[in-house]
């Protein structure tokens, strides 16, 4: 008898370790990376989180049965701790555009939101009129970013910063010709920041969904977010979101 209590001890020691040691979640917490200042997605309001990515993943939370954690660091160093395993998923400018990602190396949830993509330039430049336009002309953006992608691809001299509000006043006060960045923070900037000396120049024809990202060992995470985020848009939440932080819905592509 006491050879099988032996037994039976040393394998319930062992599950707990193994246990411990699995990588599943067993503290009821999912880790979320967003951007600290990325307005009006995700920034803080004295001692908490709020915006639009930051409202959505905790509802995906919730419905999820977790608590969420989030961490805050820029949309660069959030990729390395996804990779590392140190977050769950990332809440960023995430467009699952595989021109981006030829080797595939994450997941992508059903799209949250959409938004155009726009070139800004300070109102006294006038040479910018296509996207090629910013190719050898010092830029200003997010490393990161699907917007950085862009910059990159059309041949801009990105000025890496740590927000999209650095990336336009960069462009506000002349320091740069042009920055890459979306729609509603260009809006969200221009409310904030009136007198600021800032226009479009260009915006895309095409309108941009993003998702959440996680890894290629997270496929039955991805597909419960993803099933919430449909039930959401179903049962009108995200529409709540979205018309709480936009004068519209951004959740729904309207092309």
């Amino acid at each position: 008898m006491n050879t099988i209590k032996k037994i039976l001890t040393a394998f319930l020691a062992c599950a707990l370790l193994c246990g411990c040691h699995s990588g599943k979640k067993t503290s009821g917490i999912i880790r979320i990376g967003i951007e600290k200042d990325y307005r009006p997605f995700s920034y803080s309001d004295g001692n908490k989180y709020v915006g639009y990515d930051v409202d959505i993943a905790k509802e995906i939370a919730s419905r999820l049965g977790y608590k969420v954690e989030f961490v805050t660091k820029t949309a660069d160093q959030l990729l390395k701790d996804l990779d590392n395993k140190k977050i769950d998923m990332l809440a960023n400018q995430v467009e699952p555009d595989r021109e981006t990602d030829k080797e595939v190396r994450y997941l992508y949830s059903t799209m949250y939101k959409c938004d155009y993509g726009v070139i800004v330039t300070n109102k006294g430049e006038n040479n910018i009129k296509l996207f090629q336009d910013i190719r050898n002309r010092k830029t200003s953006g997010v490393k990161g970013t699907y917007w950085e992608y862009l910059d990159h691809f059309n041949g801009g001299l990105m000025t890496p910063v740590e927000n999209s509000e650095e990336a336009l006043n960069l462009v506000s006060n002349k320091k740069v010709v042009a920055s890459v960045t979306d729609l509603m923070t260009y809006n969200d900037y221009k409310r904030r920041h009136p007198q600021s000396d800032v226009k479009i120049a260009l915006m895309t024809s095409l309108i941009y969904d993003f998702s959440f990202l996680m890894r290629l060992d997270q496929t039955s995470l991805n597909n419960k977010v993803s099933r919430i985020i449909t039930k959401m848009d179903r049962d009108g939440t995200m529409s709540k979101i979205s018309k709480k932080y936009f004068e519209e819905d951004i959740s729904k592509n309207k092309r």
